[in-house]
């Protein structure tokens, strides 16, 4: 045998439709002879030292070019499969075989059978790749809500998030990297996302306009404490948000932790304490005279000892929480 040729044909019923369609199912798949793509569709191990020709060659047919359009041919070794427009109506997939052994086959009559069988699960495989890179094709009702200019309920205009503008890109690679974030996102940790993806400066303004298209699209929304008293208050969530990132990590301590660090308002005490004390003395001759002003500044704060035993009873609690959160440092520092 020198050469077998096996088709399969597929009749569409919109023959004004078909050619659109061969036309860009062939214009998407243009890499399908690459060698990774070949080994899948012949069935056969392509290694580097592998002799013969693997590639894709796409052109018009000298007869008939109007009725067959465009053909695409993958070539592996002396064989190819090809796929062109049958009559401006059908989509034909072929495999000619010019040496059975490129498929590891017999090349006499009686490996007819099976060099047939061989050559239409070609065929069928050149069918499911491309299937297959049709099904990452964004056609779900939410991207096309999203990607097309839509209006609210309450009548605001949502803008239209266009998948492959590089900005929408680097907003869908943004939100996939805080997707798992129990913290959320807010404007200022989404724009140092934007700014590493995009390698340009990203505006607070253009950051305003992303979220408010993101919030509009459905795809975020605003936590209830923001949307309660953002109004109000807008200062104050404004600092919430941006200072979110640094209050997240003290959520992870214990209850008793969290009360008595809750405010910084015995430490200020202290420190205006000895800020006075250190004010009215002025400057000192060495710096054991400073150390003694400032212990006996300390000593001050408590002369009858009742408010050491009124914060041991209320720090118990929270130096065992701090012994085990911290693995018994506490303790052994104390020691």
């Amino acid at each position: 045998m020198r050469q077998v040729e096996t088709s399969r044909t597929i009749v569409s019923g919109e023959p004004c439709r078909v050619r659109a369609f061969s036309e860009a199912l062939i214009a998407g798949n243009l890499d399908i002879g690459r060698p990774g793509n070949v080994e899948i569709i012949f069935g056969r191990r392509v290694r580097c030292d592998t002799p013969g020709t693997f590639r894709t060659a796409t052109g018009r047919p000298v007869i008939d070019p109007d009725g067959k359009g465009v053909v695409v041919n993958i070539f592996y070794k002396h064989s190819r499969g090809g796929q062109y427009l049958k009559d401006g109506r059908a989509l034909r997939i072929e495999t000619v075989i010019n040496c059975p052994r490129d498929l590891a086959c017999n090349a006499r009559l009686p490996g007819l059978a099976g060099l047939q069988d061989k050559s239409r699960a070609i065929s069928r495989r050149i069918l499911e790749t491309e299937r297959a890179g049709q099904g990452t094709v964004l056609a779900s009702p939410a991207s096309e809500r999203i990607a097309h200019p839509s209006v609210t309920a309450d009548g605001r205009r949502t803008p239209a998030l266009r998948f492959g503008d590089p900005r929408v890109m680097a907003l869908a690679g943004a939100l996939c990297n805080t997707l798992l974030t129990a913290a959320g996102i807010t404007s200022k940790s989404l724009r140092a996302l934007m700014t590493a993806l995009l390698n340009t400066p990203c505006t607070p303004g253009q950051m305003t306009y992303d979220l408010r298209r993101l919030r509009l699209a459905g795809l975020i929304r605003r936590t209830e404490f923001s949307g309660k008293w953002e109004k109000r208050y807008p200062a104050i969530i404004r600092l919430w948000e941006n200072a979110w990132a640094e209050f997240v990590p003290f959520l992870r301590f214990d209850r008793e932790i969290r009360t008595v660090i809750c405010t910084t308002n015995a430490i200020e005490s202290v420190n205006a304490r000895l800020r006075r004390a250190v004010n009215a003395r002025g400057h000192f001759p060495t710096e054991q005279a400073a150390m003694k002003c400032l212990y006996l500044a300390i000593m001050s704060l408590d002369p009858t000892g009742r408010g050491r035993q009124r914060w041991t009873s209320r720090w118990k609690a929270a130096l065992n929480a701090f012994d085990i959160t911290f693995d018994g440092r506490l303790s052994a520092g104390r020691k």
